[in-house]
C-alpha cells in the first residue's frame, strides 16, 4: 500500500517495541490534530485494509515499513532526526510489554558481530571454550575485572614486575599494556575492582631489599597508564596480602597483613578516597602471628555485606593454628567487630586458599579447602553463611578426593555462586545450582596449569565465565556456555 500526501489516513496500529500509537500519513501538519472528518480508510482486524502499510515506500515486505526516520513521544513530535533514525520518549522494551529500565531485553541479549555482548546466554548452538594467550612469557598470581567497556583487566606478577593489561577485544589480542612496578620483587597478592567511575582500582604487595610493603594504584581511566592516568600510594612500608572492596560511602577498605617485628597483625584501613591518599581509620583486627612469618592473613578476603559494612575471611596460620576465621565489621572502620569466629570445626578447613563474595540473599558464600577424611589432601569446600556474623554456615565439599589449592569465587547470573579451583594441576570449573552450592556441576577446563600462578574468575558481558590462570603463559578462557562445558547446550 502506498500512501501519497493528498488526503489524510488514521491508521492505528500496535508496532513491536509494545506501544499503540495512532499515525497521520499524509497529513501535512502532524504537531496538530487532523482535520475532524472520518477517515478514507481504516486499517484493523475488521478494516478495509489487511495488507503491508509503506510509509515512504510503495513496497513494504513487513506489516509496517518506514523508509525514513521515526519519533515516538509527546515531546518528539518536532525532532530533528537524522536519514533513517529513531528516537523514543518513552522506555523501549523486547520482549516485554513492562520494560523497568530505558532498555529491557526479556529473554536474550545484544550480539556485536558474531558473539554475544550483552544479556543472557540462551544458545541452542554448543560452542567450545575459547583459550587465548595473553601473556607469551612470565605472569603468576592473576587477577581480573570486567571493565566498564564489558571487556577484561587483568593485571600480574612476574619475577620482578607487575604488569597491568587491559584488553581492546575478548581475545585480547588487541592490548594495553603497562608496567606498573618494575623496581621491586614483587609478592603474592594483587586485587583488582572496578571503581564508581567505572575505572579499575588495584593493591599489590611487594618485597624490596627485605622490606615488604602494601600498595593502592587508582587508576585514572581503562588504561591505568601509571606516567599519565593514575596515581600510586604507599599504604603500610610492612605490609603484606592486601584485599580491598569499595565503602557505600564511595570510600576504600583495605585489610591485610601487618609485620611488627615481632609478630603480626591483620590490619583493616577505612580510606575517605578510592586511591586510599586520606585515611580516616585504621583499625587493628586480630593480633598474634608467630615471628616474622606472615602467617596470620596469608590468605585474605574482603566483601561488603548487606548492611553496607565489610566481612572478611583471612588464614590464621599462627602457631599451630591452621583455620579459615570470620570478622563481621559493624561499621565502616571496623571499630566495632564481630568475631572472629573459625568456620572449620566439622571439616578442617584450612583457610589457606579462600575466596568471597555476596550470594543472591545478601550473606557471605566462601570457597576455601579443607582436609576432612582426606590425610594430607585439601579438598574444595563452599562454605554458605548463614547469618550476617556466619556464626552458622552450611558447608558443602566439592570433592572428597581432591588435591586443591587456590580458589575463585563469583556469582553467576542465575544468582548462584561459580567456582574456580586448581586439583593438583588442572583447572577446574564448579557451577553451583544453589546457594550453598550443594547442587553443582564439575568441569575439568584445562590441565598442567601453574599451580603457583593462581587463579581469577569473573562474569563477562555476555553472561558467561571468563577464567585466567598461568600455565606456560598467561592464559584467559572464554566459557562457552555457564558450565564451561565443550560444545554443552540446551536441548
Amino acid at each position: 500500500m502506498q500512501i501519497f500526501q493528498k488526503k489524510w489516513v488514521a491508521v492505528g496500529i500496535t508496532l513491536g517495541l509494545f506501544f499503540v500509537a495512532s499515525v497521520a500519513i499524509g497529513w501535512s501538519n502532524p504537531v496538530q490534530n487532523p482535520p475532524n472528518e472520518p477517515p478514507l480508510l481504516s486499517v484493523g482486524s475488521t478494516g478495509l485494509f489487511r495488507d503491508n502499510i509503506g510509509i515512504g515506500t510503495g513496497s513494504p515486505l513487513s506489516t509496517t515499513t518506514i523508509a525514513g526516520n521515526l519519533s515516538v513521544g509527546a515531546n518528539f513530535v518536532n525532532a530533528v532526526l537524522g536519514v533513517n533514525g529513531a528516537a523514543i520518549q518513552g522506555s523501549l522494551g523486547i520482549g516485554t510489554q513492562s520494560p523497568i529500565s530505558k532498555v529491557e531485553i526479556a529473554g536474550g541479549g545484544i550480539t556485536l558481530g558474531n558473539s554475544l555482548a550483552f544479556g543472557s546466554w540462551n544458545s541452542r548452538i554448543p560452542m567450545q571454550n575459547l583459550s587465548y594467550n595473553i601473556v607469551q612469557q612470565g605472569g603468576r598470581v592473576v587477577a581480573m575485572a570486567l571493565g566498564s567497556d564489558g571487556l577484561p583487566i587483568i593485571t600480574y606478577y612476574t619475577d620482578s614486575e607487575f604488569n597491568f593489561v587491559k584488553c581492546h577485544n575478548v581475545s585480547c589480542s588487541v592490548q594495553t599494556s603497562f608496567q606498573i612496578d618494575d623496581n621491586a620483587n614483587v609478592g603474592n597478592s594483587n586485587p583488582i575492582i572496578i571503581g564508581p567511575d567505572g575505572y579499575p582500582i588495584i593493591g599489590y604487595d611487594y618485597v624490596w631489599q627485605l622490606q615488604i610493603g602494601v600498595k593502592i594504584v587508582k587508576c585514572n581511566d581503562l588504561t591505568c597508564n601509571p606516567a599519565t592516568n593514575s596515581q600510586t600510594v604507599t599504604v603500610d612500608d610492612k605490609g603484606f596480602n592486601p584485599a580491598i572492596a569499595v565503602t557505600p560511602d564511595n570510600g576504600l577498605f583495605i585489610v591485610y597483613y601487618h609485620d611488627t617485628g615481632s609478630g603480626g597483625e591483620l590490619v583493616a584501613r577505612h580510606c575517605s578516597d578510592l586511591s586510599c591518599s586520606q585515611v580516616l581509620s585504621s583499625q587493628v583486627i586480630v593480633s598474634g602471628a608467630v615471628g616474622n612469618s606472615p602467617n596470620l592473613g596469608s590468605t585474605i578476603s574482603v566483601s561488603i555485606g548487606s548492611d553496607g559494612f565489610p566481612v572478611i575471611g583471612y588464614h590464621n596460620a599462627a602457631g599451630s593454628i591452621d583455620d579459615l576465621q570470620f570478622v563481621k565489621c559493624n561499621d565502616l572502620d571496623c571499630i566495632s567487630n564481630s568475631g572472629p569466629y573459625t568456620l572449620n570445626p566439622s571439616f578442617g578447613a584450612s583457610g589457606e586458599a579462600n575466596a568471597m563474595t555476596i550470594g543472591q540473599d545478601g550473606l557471605p558464600v566462601i570457597a576455601v579447602t579443607g582436609n576432612q577424611d582426606a590425610g594430607n589432601l585439601k579438598q574444595p569446600w563452599v562454605i554458605k553463611c548463614g547469618n550476617a556474623t556466619c556464626s552458622s554456615y552450611q558447608a558443602t565439599r566439592l570433592s572428597p578426593l581432591e588435591n586443591a589449592s587456590k580458589q575463585a569465587i563469583t556469582i553467576s547470573p542465575d544468582g548462584f555462586p561459580a567456582v574456580a579451583y586448581f586439583e593438583g594441576t588442572n583447572l577446574k570449573f564448579v557451577k553451583c545450582f544453589s546457594d550453598d552450592c550443594s547442587a553443582y556441576t564439575a568441569t575439568t577446563v584445562a590441565q598442567s596449569a601453574n599451580v603457583a600462578g593462581g587463579i581469577s574468575l569473573t562474569i563477562g558481558a555476555d553472561g558467561l565465565p571468563l577464567l585466567g590462570y598461568k600455565s606456560n603463559e598467561l592464559i584467559l578462557i572464554s566459557c562457552g556456555n555457564p558450565l564451561c562445558k565443550n560444545y554443552w547446550t540446551r536441548r
